[in-house]
């Protein structure tokens, strides 16, 4: 099980049915996310930052023309195509909502899109179904990027300049987090190339 599986058990096991516009959290998986985070190298892996380091500003809620808890699954497909994969990670039941995940692979980027649904349209936008994360990884830029324009590709001194200097780094890797919790993690190659975006909506 790795760290970001851990995260995703953790917001979405006691999502309840109702107005769902972001899952609740459980402490205990935090905790344990944080034991194993040094050994296992994983994007959306940050728990929450102190705040002397939480970005400043707007979250950012897009990634690849995604935007979270908002674009229709509809219109996902349309812009990305039918996935390669699609499994569903956990049942939606008449009190809880289910988890499905969504894989996508070209030569130069694979994407992964994990949602929540349900069998009525709890979720903002009267959607059954809403995007929680998504992560890129490769080189190409036209389609992995943010909101703000830092993309697959970018030398990772352009972090700084797109998001500001409040985030937490541990080797090639950055966080940076918002007061919401919503959570971008930004890795790259050796030679400083950004090759690995992800998005974590807020709780």
């Amino acid at each position: 099980m790795t760290v970001s599986t851990v995260i995703w058990q953790e917001r979405h096991s006691e999502c309840r049915v109702g107005l769902v516009t972001h899952p609740p959290t459980l402490k205990n998986a935090r905790r344990l996310a944080i034991l194993v985070l040094l050994s296992l190298p994983t994007i959306l892996s940050a728990d929450h930052l102190p705040d002397s380091q939480l970005a400043r500003g707007k979250d950012e809620l897009i990634l690849t023309g995604i935007e979270i808890y908002k674009t229709p699954l509809d219109t996902v497909f349309r812009k990305l195509g039918k996935p390669a994969e699609q499994r569903q990670l956990s049942p939606a039941t008449k009190e809880v909502v289910g988890e499905r995940l969504y894989k996508w692979k070209r030569p130069d980027i694979s994407i992964e899109l994990r949602t929540q649904f349900s069998d009525e349209p709890v979720f903002k936008g009267n959607l059954r179904e809403t995007p929680s994360s998504i992560e890129v990884r490769g080189t190409d830029g036209s389609v992995g990027h943010t909101g703000r324009g830092l993309k697959l590709g970018d030398s990772y001194t352009a972090i700084q300049k797109v998001y500001g200097s409040r985030y937490m780094k541990m080797g090639r890797r950055i966080t940076i987090q918002w007061a919401t919790t919503t959570t971008l993690e930004i890795g790259w190659n050796e030679r400083g190339i950004i090759d690995d975006i992800a998005l974590l909506g807020p709780e």
